[in-house]
């Protein structure tokens, strides 16, 4: 009798092992992922500074990003472009995930979502990032990692998309044809955006006198107080004029009396021939008041924070000191290498340029050369006044006229 025998069959795998191809292709779907919600993050932290104006680590006044996210292209139309820079990114997240499900129409349809919105963020962050570099000529941290993140995740993402054109495509969910519109709407939305910038800035830390036939940029010039205090008033000075050192001590006084209500910009204007094409005659006193200048804008250029400790320091004393002695304390707060890269810099003289027009111009509404000079409102002060009591007089009566 014969026996038969029986194969025993091997057990099989509940699942399919997944491809080489689509365990590479689902994780560049994760790192875009991981990508644009980073992006999505930084974002929502410059819209919260933004709205609160609370400090941000490593950005102090006067710093990079400080003066990238003070300036008007840190906003459009008003509203700060990191409220949709966070609805874009998180749009762009949500759609990664639709596009990883089964039913084509909305895979499609996902799809087009993320070349649209794609191409406007990776067009805005080329835009941005070349306005940090080209025109603020500073890069702010928190908005480079933005713009690196949301690049890179947008990049990755379409990497992925069901193209024929795209070699990891085996099935053609789209058409070339049929991201024609998403594309085109996508930089037509970051054209809205750039020439909104452009033609419609939005004003700010940026005041002026002489209906503003000169204009301060309240990040950039020298200041006391702060570019958030209610008015202002116009400073000049010579850091060599010892009126010009009692008035300093008065305003301070007097702006202590009117709540810190009020910042001051302050313009040095050296009663020195080398740098003031107004002063003909060279006085002892005066010899070197150009280099006390430039010393002065000097930490300004640093920071606003490195100027003011300058400034309480050189004003706390009872006379001017040897030029040597304020270079030291310069040297102190900034450094050797920073301080001559500033002096170095072109924008020292356009500043001591400006204050001499300002003195010019005053001369024809006082006819007067004397200093210290006050600009409030469109009243300008020449000469020192006789009391902090007449100071706050002066300032109460005309500072509405210089609102921030």
């Amino acid at each position: 009798m014969s026996r038969k025998s029986k194969k025993i069959a091997a057990p099989q795998s509940g699942a399919k092992k997944a491809s080489p191809a689509a365990q590479s292709a689902s994780k560049l779907l994760w790192a875009a992922r991981l990508c644009l919600a980073g992006a999505a993050g930084v974002a929502a932290y410059l819209l919260w500074y933004s709205i609160t104006k609370k400090p941000m680590a490593g950005c102090g006044p006067g710093s990079p990003c400080d003066r990238v996210l003070g300036s008007p292209w840190a906003y459009w139309l008003g509203l700060p472009v990191s409220a949709p820079a966070v609805v874009a990114y998180l749009a762009l997240l949500v759609s990664s995930f639709a596009v990883a499900g089964k039913n084509q129409p909305k895979i499609a349809n996902a799809w087009r979502v993320i070349f649209f919105v794609g191409v406007a963020a990776v067009a805005s962050a080329i835009w941005f990032s070349i306005l940090q570099v080209s025109v603020l000529k500073s890069i702010c941290k928190f908005c480079t990692s933005t713009h690196l993140l949301g690049f890179c995740g947008v990049i990755l993402l379409l990497s992925q998309a069901p193209l024929p054109i795209l070699p990891r495509s085996q099935i053609s969910i789209l058409k070339p044809r049929d991201l024609v519109a998403p594309v085109l709407l996508g930089l037509l939305c970051f054209g809205v955006l750039a020439g909104g910038q452009k033609i419609a800035p939005r004003k700010m830390n940026v005041v002026g006198v002489y209906q503003g036939a000169f204009s301060f940029d309240l990040r950039e010039v020298p200041l006391i107080g702060s570019a958030t205090d209610p008015h202002y008033i116009v400073s000049l000075f010579d850091y060599t004029c010892p009126d010009c050192h009692e008035m300093h001590n008065q305003l301070l006084a007097a702006r202590q009396r009117l709540n810190n209500s009020f910042c001051i910009i302050s313009l040095p204007i050296p009663l020195d021939p080398r740098c003031n094409y107004l002063v003909r005659t060279a006085r002892p006193k005066h010899a070197q008041a150009c280099d006390y200048a430039r010393l002065g804008l000097a930490l300004r250029h640093s920071s606003l924070e490195s100027f003011q400790k300058y400034d309480h320091w050189f004003f706390s004393l009872p006379a001017t000191p040897p030029l040597d002695q304020a270079r030291q304390e310069a040297i102190s707060i900034i450094g050797q290498a920073e301080l001559d890269k500033n002096l170095a810099d072109p924008w020292l003289n356009k500043m001591i340029e400006k204050s001499v027009s300002i003195y010019a111009k005053n001369e024809t509404v006082t006819h007067s050369m004397r200093i210290p000079q006050l600009i409030i409102g469109d009243v300008v002060n020449a000469g020192p006044v006789r009391s902090v009591d007449d100071l706050v007089t002066l300032l109460k009566a005309n500072l509405s006229k210089a609102t921030l």
